[in-house]
């Protein structure tokens, strides 16, 4: 079955420059994806201490237990020696995505019932992305000093993170989904 597998594939690149004895040039990418299908979890009620459907069963939606992250990495590092002076510039990118769908209805379902009043036959699945992109600066100048007996280093760093983070808790009677707004579940973005 689909049950608790997953595919990751990805590369890494890299290459250095250096056409003279004071000029280095260092590139690097990383980028990596990991898809998952279903889920190793067994539905376990914490009241009776026992799984709910049998040992080792597990009864999730149609398309449900489904995730995917992403990361991409590059990298771009200037280093220039000169009258004995080390100035390094280094820049990067990174960003990084996750999606998920995830059947929740062990444990939303007996609240929603009994709290919402929402039919006992729904299901309820939780739709989750986040992702975050990150670029970040940093120039450095340092020396060795009396024969490597003393290095100083002086520079600046800089960075700039955008983040983002989605939840949703959907319903579903059968194979329709009822959007969140019309049953008034949590949202949270």
């Amino acid at each position: 079955g689909t049950h608790n597998m997953a595919h990751t594939s990805g590369g890494r690149g890299a290459m250095v420059w250096k056409p003279t004895d004071w000029y280095t040039l260092h590139l690097s990418a990383l980028t990596s994806m990991r898809t998952s299908n279903g889920s190793s979890l067994v539905d376990y009620d914490t009241t009776t201490n026992k799984p709910v459907y049998g040992e080792l069963q597990q009864r999730r939606m149609p398309g449900t237990d489904t995730s995917q992250a992403r990361l991409n990495a590059f990298n771009a590092t200037n280093s220039f020696d000169v009258a004995g002076l080390n100035l390094t510039s280094s820049t990067s990118y990174v960003e990084s995505q996750y999606t998920g769908l995830w059947d929740v209805t062990t444990t939303f379902q007996p609240l929603l019932t009994s709290a919402v009043g929402l039919p006992s036959n729904y299901q309820y699945a939780l739709n989750q992305q986040m992702g975050t992109s990150k670029f970040s600066q940093e120039v450095r100048m340092g020396r060795d000093e009396f024969h490597h007996f003393l290095t100083w280093h002086t520079g600046f760093f800089f960075t700039h993170e955008r983040s983002y983070a989605y939840q949703q808790i959907n319903a579903a009677s059968g194979q329709s989904m009822i959007p969140t707004s019309e049953l008034d579940l949590a949202q949270e973005g």
